[in-house]
């Protein structure tokens, strides 16, 4: 009997990864329809009390009936009173909730999607840098953990994640597509997705400057100054939606949901009068545990902040891989643009959750966006590896 191999890194062409898209896409959304039915709205005062989901469907409801402004939140939007920090998560629940109905059921199907498009446009932002093999990989290894760390846990949740998770991926593909093309337009595009992805998650608010910065660096002649300049200022006026919205609602075009610090978690130092050694001393001990444990976390070793069953010992293995990744960049002496990108991406979104997120009270779902640009440097780092397996057939289907 005559047997014909399928070549796996199909999937890694611009047709295949919009095919495999498309494919994953329906897959999750015939899953989820048989989770989600029969479509009964399942947050309510009594179920989600004290909860994150029944503040966003709230705050939702309120932009749907009375208006931009939210009038429900009278004062600045802000962190305190169990307010959460995802601002424009509120407004996509409340588009959805025009289009389909108050039902929150109707969210979850439509994150099933965006799900399942943001590991399409992910393959498609990092396609140019990988060989069609490796390409193919990565997408089937990010659908993979998709549907695991997402899907499975928080896709059937109002979480601000379900949005920034793609709106991470729509601003990659763009920021990478700026620099091949050198186009104003899409670094005007790539400024907005930036812009709101710092709407939806606080710690994402360096994001824009830092990326304007790159740009500054890789680029030459005209378009040095007038790329960084388009692609900041198409950020700075998505994200000035916050203080509008707040100078409509109290007069103050205030910046609290970024500035409010009183929920961020430190370690406990004693630095008082008289300072004596014993004090420094223990001052960076404490400093080094707090710091360690939350570093630590990040990797995936999770039990110091959550019950064990929460471990993640694949997080391990791709931050292996981005480490050899980095390695090897650093081995050329010159990073190429996607590469300091990459590598700048993972320090500017894990740095303030290090620095004075609430980790214990958020789980891994805080982590969890940064994993697709982890994981391409993961491949990246693996790939010499990985094409020698493919080549030598243990990759392919027969």
């Amino acid at each position: 009997m005559n047997t014909e191999k399928i070549d796996l890194a199909k999937i890694g062409s611009v047709s295949g990864i919009l095919i495999a898209t498309a494919v994953f896409t329906t897959v999750l959304l015939a899953i989820a329809s048989y989770r989600a039915y029969p479509f009964n709205d399942n947050v309510n005062p009594t179920l989600s009390a004290g909860n994150d989901w029944l503040t966003y469907k709230e705050n939702a409801v309120s932009i749907l009936r009375n208006g931009l402004a939210m009038p429900k939140v009278a004062s600045n939007y802000a962190r305190p009173e169990g307010r959460p920090g995802g601002f424009l998560y509120n407004y996509f629940v409340a588009a959805v909730f025009a289009l389909t109905g108050i039902n929150s059921t109707h969210v979850y199907l439509v994150q099933t999607v965006l799900l399942g498009f943001s590991v399409g446009l992910m393959a498609l932002a990092f396609r140019p840098f990988l060989s069609q093999a490796i390409a193919a990989f990565y997408f089937l290894l990010l659908a993979g953990l998709f549907f695991l760390e997402v899907f499975c846990i928080y896709t059937f949740r109002l979480l601000s994640e379900n949005l920034v998770i793609l709106l991470l991926a729509l601003f990659c593909f763009l920021a990478v597509q700026t620099m091949i093309k050198k186009s104003l337009g899409i670094a005007a595009l790539a400024g907005v997705a930036a812009g709101m992805c710092a709407l939806c998650r606080p710690n994402l608010v360096l994001l824009p400057l830092v990326v304007t910065v790159l740009f500054a660096i890789y680029l030459s002649g005209k378009a040095r100054l007038a790329i960084p300049a388009i692609f900041l200022i198409g950020a700075l006026v998505v994200f000035a939606l916050m203080p509008l919205r707040n100078y409509v609602a109290t007069k103050q075009p205030s910046l609290s949901a970024i500035t409010y610090t009183r929920d961020w978690d430190r370690p406990e130092i004693d630095l008082s009068t008289p300072i004596t050694f014993k004090k420094i001393a223990a001052a960076i001990s404490a400093a080094i545990v707090f710091y360690g444990k939350r570093v630590l976390f990040c990797f995936g070793l999770t039990f110091f902040y959550l019950p064990i069953h929460w471990l993640r010992p694949h997080w391990i293995i791709i931050w292996a891989g981005a480490f050899l990744f980095c390695r090897r960049a650093w081995q050329r002496r010159r990073l190429e643009f996607w590469q300091a990108f990459a590598i700048t991406f993972v320090a500017v979104y894990l740095g303030p959750l290090i620095a004075v997120a609430q980790i214990y009270n958020y789980g891994v779902r805080m982590i969890v966006p940064v994993l697709p640009v982890l994981l391409v440097m993961a491949v990246a780092g693996f790939a010499p590896q990985l094409e020698r397996l493919m080549r030598a057939g243990k990759l392919t289907e027969s």
